[in-house]
């Protein structure tokens, strides 16, 4: 079978699953929770075996898919939904901390886009805090630290040095994702606690964003934004076969999939036409939902006040 690129968590799992035939991985615990407009999905990497296997490091990892976040309706419940998840993974140590969002991505890009996007409607404060005043939020800051073609500069240096100079407790770092399924574009949202790989969703990986690089927790939030072209094909064809009653999970049909795919297929992303209105609706959620997070004393009909 075809090796498929995908930064979801649960893909991978439910992939490996399929691939063996399996109905548990030792080392890895899931659980699903349905409500009418969302599902969240909690996936946990117990141990470096299970880790191996599906090829995500050691850690928590959590789902939330909606086909609502690229539409722009239930934009409450779905910021409040993330708000809840990402709380449960943020640090509890301290009674006033200091959060540092990193948007990871390239602005003239736009399915990389997403991480830019989130940070222009984020409530940062940390200046205001900084000067004495009194505000009933939170301190927050935020970074955009570009692409490496364009500044010549890791993200992870950029992010390393200004972590040193501010010292936060905790980073949220934002990136655009590649999943497995092009029905997982634009409609799941994956927040984790093992950090993050600057351009792994289009196999340019950099160097890695985690608690091992920084000395702090850091928080991986993402939504994808592309689909692996080869993940396009093999689902198209598997459906083709279907449809004249071929058994496609066969051990012959699989080759021939695997054969073509490998034949025709290019080392190619595609995303979709509408990728712009996509970007542009979910990183709303992810602004509302971490400004919720963060400030815990706002109200969600009060961010547009603090925004506009």
């Amino acid at each position: 079978m075809q090796e498929i690129r995908t930064d979801l968590a649960f893909e991978s799992r439910n992939f490996y699953l399929k691939k063996n035939r399996l109905t548990e991985i030792p080392g890895i615990e899931a659980e699903t929770l349905k409500t009418d407009i969302y599902t969240v999905t909690r996936v946990s990497v117990e141990s470096d075996e299970a880790a191996e296997k599906i090829k995500k490091p050691v850690g928590k990892y959590i789902t939330i898919h909606s086909p609502h976040i690229s539409t722009g309706l239930y934009t409450r419940e779905l910021s409040l939904a993330l708000s809840k998840e990402l709380s449960s993974l943020m640090p509890k140590t301290k009674k006033d901390p200091l959060t540092f969002v990193a948007g990871l991505g390239n602005s003239n890009v736009t399915p990389d886009s997403i991480g830019p996007l989130t940070l222009s409607s984020l409530i940062v404060t940390r200046h205001i805090k900084n000067s004495g005043e009194f505000i009933p939020l939170a301190s927050l800051s935020a970074l955009c630290p570009g692409v490496l073609g364009i500044t010549g500069i890791e993200s992870a240096e950029i992010l390393s040095s200004v972590s040193d100079r501010i010292k936060p407790d905790v980073i949220i770092a934002i990136d655009a994702l590649a999943s497995r399924s092009a029905s997982h574009v634009g409609s799941t949202i994956q927040l984790s606690d093992s950090g993050i790989s600057p351009g792994s969703g289009v196999n340019n990986r950099r160097n890695a964003l985690n608690s091992e690089t920084f000395g702090l927790p850091v928080i991986a939030l993402g939504v994808p934004t592309v689909s692996d072209s080869s993940a396009v094909l093999y689902d198209a064809m598997k459906d083709i076969l279907s449809d004249f009653d071929v058994n496609s999970d066969n051990s012959a049909a699989e080759k021939i999939i695997s054969a073509y795919l490998h034949k025709k297929s290019e080392n190619m992303m595609v995303t979709p036409k509408n990728i712009d209105a996509v970007v542009m609706r979910a990183s709303a959620v992810l602004s509302r939902g971490i400004n919720l997070a963060v400030h815990k004393n706002l109200l969600y009909e009060d961010i547009a006040d603090y925004i506009s």
